[in-house]
């Protein structure tokens, strides 16, 4: 599958391997996925790693006389699909952190093997914020032109995934929530606030012996 203008969440829904239950966080450079992905496992989230993955199945692959310095992305995929399929009666909810998304084939390999996400989570940071983010990590008080071409791309890596993604609100099945992450301490704060009613409201109502609202 290609993400244009011809794409239909239909058509990918039925191509998918398998529907699991998860939530997909993404944002652009220095916008702290991984505290958010720790955060979403405050609530219950079984978190997985996915640069902890890959340097698991690099010492699982390796041997004595080769070791090897680089996981194919399917190879990757394969791992975390098996992790998430053996688990799939656990009725656990999973947050990937880390995968890297740089190819459009690679958003399409992961995204057939796993289905749509339950909720996507856009970590939204102008452009401006996160380079004058990239001034405070570095301290520094110009960025280097090389540097700024390389925050220019990674946005745009963003951008077109931001697009991408952006389709997922045609399922009734998917939640999206974008979040203005360019102050970290408060942005938590909002997602803790969202995820704290969602439990809340699933507590109340599971007096009722309703089930079904829980993450919806």
């Amino acid at each position: 599958l290609i993400f244009t203008e011809q794409y239909s969440l239909e058509v990918f829904q039925k191509l998918c391997t398998e529907h699991l239950n998860y939530t997909m966080v993404f944002g652009p450079p220095y916008c702290s996925t991984p505290e958010v992905a720790k955060n979403l496992a405050k609530f219950g989230m079984t978190l997985i790693d996915w640069n902890a993955l890959n340097e698991l199945l690099k010492k699982k692959l390796s041997t004595e006389e080769e070791q090897v310095e680089e996981v194919p992305f399917k190879e990757v995929v394969k791992e975390l699909v098996n992790i998430m399929v053996n688990r799939k009666d656990s009725k656990e909810q999973f947050v990937v952190d880390g995968i890297p998304f740089e190819k459009e084939e690679e958003i399409n390999e992961i995204l057939g093997a796993i289905g749509v996400p339950q909720r996507v989570i856009d970590l939204f940071v102008p452009i401006e914020i996160v380079k004058k983010k990239y001034q405070v990590q570095e301290s520094i008080e110009e960025i280097p032109e090389e540097a700024v071409e390389e925050i220019e791309k990674a946005y745009g890596v963003y951008t077109n995934l931001k697009n991408a993604f952006t389709q997922f609100q045609e399922s009734p099945d998917c939640e999206w929530l974008e979040i203005d992450f360019t102050i970290l301490d408060r942005a938590l704060r909002d997602l803790k606030d969202i995820l704290a009613t969602k439990i809340i409201l699933v507590d109340h109502m599971k007096s009722l012996d309703i089930d079904a609202l829980c993450w919806n």
